[in-house]
């Protein structure tokens, strides 16, 4: 029955998110297409320059709040509103209703972040590469050939993503990928957390899982900020290390801690959603 919840999730919130993620594309791809034009090139252009930089990040923003939103806001009028009448009338146990909710909105969510880094990325070296081009050959084979020994081995004259984060590109790009879908997992189940004890409450249940919400993000933020401080505190007192060492050896420890500390607040929250929602659903 899993699977059946999983798959109705699936059809119904790809009406509103598959346009969303298409519009993030749409919008490089349209970005691409534009810095390789000479508009850009002229010397009056960079008022143009920043209203199109101002422009591309709003709507960044936008895109990735409309996704969150929907995902938060489609949980509580599914399970805590009047629809949820229907929803705990359904052969499935409440935990089957979280379970296929959180997965769907968990994957929806990755894939609206890797998207939004896509497109910085693709955006970042299209500029790069097309101011290559206006300029010398000398500088294109200078420009790509950089991009690629920065993502290998490195240069003798430029650091690699080795020297700088302490990873291989390959275990960068693994570690950033389960940092993303753990942020996704602990960003979701933190909001269901907070309307599912907001709807506990006899009036203003909206208005208290907001409160809810905001404390358990301060509450996680200053718990993040001393565990993070407290890893790095030797490396920070070091006054031994050159910066290229402090910098590898910050970020060698900062995504492994972010991914652990999400992972363990993730499933602290998700422990707590699921003995409320499955002893106690207040739907007067």
């Amino acid at each position: 029955m899993l699977g059946k919840l999983i798959k109705h999730e699936w059809i119904a919130t790809r009406r509103i998110l598959f346009p969303v993620n298409l519009t993030i594309i749409l919008i490089t791809l349209v970005g691409c297409i534009f810095l390789g034009t000479n508009i850009l090139q002229s010397k009056n252009s960079l008022p143009l320059v920043v209203l199109l930089i101002i422009l591309y990040m709003l709507s960044m923003i936008v895109l990735s709040m409309v996704s969150s939103f929907y995902l938060l806001v489609r949980f509580y009028k599914n399970l805590f509103t009047a629809e949820g009448y229907l929803m705990f009338t359904l052969p499935v146990t409440p935990v089957q209703l979280l379970n296929s909710k959180l997965l769907v909105a968990c994957l929806w969510s990755f894939f609206n972040t890797l998207l939004i880094l896509a497109s910085f990325f693709a955006l970042g070296f299209s500029s790069g590469y097309y101011a290559s081009i206006h300029g010398t050959s000398n500088e294109k084979s200078a420009f790509l050939s950089g991009f690629l020994s920065a993502m290998t081995g490195g240069a003798p004259e430029s650091a690699s993503i080795q020297d700088i984060f302490g990873y291989s590109a390959v275990e960068l790009l693994l570690l950033c990928l389960a940092v993303l879908f753990i942020g996704a997992f602990y960003s979701l189940i933190m909001g269901y957390l907070a309307f599912t004890l907001g709807q506990l409450v006899g009036k203003y249940k909206l208005a208290c899982s907001i409160v809810f919400y905001i404390a358990f993000y301060i509450g996680a933020q200053i718990i993040s900020s001393i565990i993070l401080v407290a890893v790095n505190i030797e490396t920070l007192l070091d006054a031994s290390l050159d910066s290229m060492a402090l910098t590898r050896s910050i970020y060698g420890s900062l995504l492994p801690t972010v991914a652990i500390l999400h992972l363990v607040l993730g499933i602290l929250f998700y422990v707590i959603t699921f003995f409320v929602i499955r002893k106690k659903v207040n739907l007067d």
